[in-house]
This record gives C-alpha cells, structure tokens and sequence, in this order.
C-alpha cells in the first residue's frame, strides 16, 4: 500500500507542477521571452539543426498539447476566497456546474451572479435543503467522479466550482478538474482545496529563476 500511496503522491505533484507550467505559460511575464519556446523548453543553447530538431520532436509537440489553452483553474485555499471567486468571475452570461455545493451556502452567492446554476452534492438531504432555500436553482444528488451522468446534463457550463472537502488529496481534485475539464470545456474550474494552493505557492518554474539563462 505504500508504493500505491507514493505513487498517488507523486502523480498529484507532477499534475500539479504541469497545471503551474500551463498557467504561467499564458501570463503576459512568459510572452515573448527571448529563448524559449512556446511549449516551454529552453532554446538559448540550441544551434539551428537542434533548434530544427526539437520544434519535429515529440516532446514539443506532448507539451503543446499539454499545455493548449484551455481552461482557467482558479485554487482557492478557503471558503471566503472560493465564494470571492465567484463574486468576481461571473457574470449573466455564466452557466455553472458546482460540485459539492452541500446546503446551497456557496450556491447562493453564485446564483447572484450567474444566469444559470446545477448544484451537486452525494447527501440527498443537503441537496433537499438547497433545494428548499433555493427553488431558481436545479439540484441533483451525485457523485462528482460520476462523469456519464454530468456529461448526459442538458447544459453548457462555462463554469464549474469544485469543493468537495478542502482537504482532499491533490490526486482527486486533478481526476476531477482534467476529466470535466476535457468533458465539458468549461472556460473557467474554481478549485477549493487548500493543500493543492499550498503546494502551488511553494512551487517555482526553473524558467523563472534568472540563473536558467546564464
């Protein structure tokens, strides 16, 4: 079980360091970086027929697609930064899927902001009580590992908040946010999930260091 469990680990960490690569890959700082390449290899070294060679390669082209534009993933360590999130990020035009939406707390501060909202959650009687307190919004009693059921919803989310328990491992919060990410095409995955920001934030690109240059 310990092989499994450092496996588990080690695939968490290598998503998450992929997911900081592409989301650092679109900030305005990595445009036009003189020496790199747009899949995020340094080229500074490389003379043309290495430079000719590694834009036919099959790692070039592994990282384009690993790192295509795609969704957003916005990880929020708290419940206040995740309800700020979605204060900030939607608008009337927004169609959102949110999982793990327990009594319809966070449900409710989206639905002043979105146009169309789907919560949900396993607990049948959380989803009962949302429900309740929230009659404009459409609840349903799953599992977000359920994939075929919420591909078969008749909606197009641009959104989709994932909170199902802060303290999730970071294997399954990835599981989940690549699967809908690819399954729905979402332009925006909010993330609860305080181990997977911590990790982040202790997390650097060997590109951002000055000394990748020298």
């Amino acid at each position: 079980w310990r092989s499994a469990a450092l496996l588990g680990v080690g695939a968490a960490v290598g998503a998450a360091c992929a997911l900081l690569i592409s989301q650092r890959r679109r900030s305005p700082l990595r445009a036009g970086r003189p020496g790199v390449c747009e899949c995020g290899v340094t080229l500074w070294q490389m003379d043309r027929n290495e430079l000719a060679g590694h834009l036919l390669s099959a790692r070039h082209r592994r990282n384009l697609r690993a790192t295509a534009p795609a969704a957003r993933w916005v990880i929020c360590e708290d419940i206040k930064e995740y309800r700020n999130a979605a204060r900030e990020l939607l608008t009337r035009e927004d169609c959102v899927l949110e999982l793990g939406c327990h009594v319809g707390g966070t449900t409710k501060v989206i639905e002043r902001h979105a146009g169309q909202i789907v919560g949900l959650d396993t607990n049948a009687e959380w989803v009962a009580k949302a429900a309740e307190a929230l009659p404009r919004c459409h609840f349903i009693v799953g599992d977000a590992f359920d994939f075929r059921m919420i591909m078969k919803l008749p909606y197009n989310f641009s959104k989709v908040f994932v909170d199902i328990s802060g303290s999730r491992d970071l294997a399954a919060l990835i599981q989940v946010a690549s699967k809908l990410e690819k399954l729905l095409a979402p332009d925006t995955i909010v993330i609860k999930g305080h181990n997977f920001k911590r990790l982040l934030l202790k997390t650097t690109l060997w590109l951002d260091d000055p000394r990748c240059f020298q």
